[in-house]
């Protein structure tokens, strides 16, 4: 059975592309951040699909998942997840810059 690893299947795209790939014959390791509840339901009506919680701004909980996916091969990886902090220019935070960062770019990059 091939295996992918969908980003953010609990809303929008990402939760369409985990439903199609399921669909396609994959097995899904479906990442979510947000929306516990739609992710709960989708392991419900889903059998090839496997849910973790990560927080895409925190290295540490992305670095954890990577271990486990590491007994894993697979065919697709899909990155669904963004996000964005908006501030008024005068109120600019690196802290939000770094987040930022990590869960666009870093995280697509380390799975």
């Amino acid at each position: 059975m091939k295996a992918a690893v969908v980003t953010g299947i609990s809303l929008g795209i990402g939760k369409v592309i985990c439903e199609t790939l399921v669909g396609d014959g994959y097995f899904v390791h479906g990442i979510y951040r947000r929306g516990k509840g739609e992710t709960k339901r989708i392991k419900q009506l889903l059998e090839s699909v496997e849910i973790y919680y990560i927080d895409a701004s925190d290295r540490q909980s992305t670095d954890s998942f990577t271990e486990r996916m590491k007994a894993f091969e697979f065919d697709a990886i899909v990155n669904t997840t963004a996000m964005i902090n908006f501030h008024p220019v005068d109120e600019f935070d690196y802290s939000d810059w770094d987040e930022t960062l990590e869960a666009n770019l870093s995280v697509p990059l380390r799975i």
